[in-house]
């Protein structure tokens, strides 16, 4: 697949790759992780808004993570590109992050993937 964005850079299928048969969304979501996620499961105390605008905050539990972000199940409704802030209380950080995909999971529990601004990958390290 040849296509030009108008400042003569030519890309192209990487070798081996057919990728003239995807539309852009498929092709985007094949490519959407920029890094590694591992299975990492502790507690930390998330912070925001409900739905209907109440502040909450709650301990939630962490399914994976990575230096990007990570996977939260949450008993509160939020919703997709809303901010949250994150603490970790063994590393004593915070990271303001953003809701990027809510799903509705078992016992009124929502898998929340969250996107932090920057890579911040010693937030979850413990020292």
């Amino acid at each position: 697949m040849q296509n030009s964005h108008g400042n003569g850079l030519q890309l192209s299928d990487p070798p081996g790759i057919k990728c003239s048969g995807l539309n852009g969304v498929a092709a985007k979501e094949r490519n959407r992780r920029r890094s590694s996620r591992r299975e990492f499961k502790i507690f930390v105390r998330v912070y925001g808004r409900t739905l209907n605008g109440t502040a909450f905050y709650e301990n939630a539990r962490t399914i994976n993570v990575s230096v990007h972000g990570a996977l939260l199940l949450l008993t509160a409704a939020v919703s997709k590109g809303q901010k949250l802030l994150l603490f970790n209380e063994v590393t004593q950080r915070q990271q303001v992050c953003q809701i990027v995909d809510v799903r509705r999971g078992e016992m009124e529990l929502h898998e929340v993937a969250v996107a932090f601004p920057t890579p911040h990958a010693e937030f979850w390290n413990a020292s």
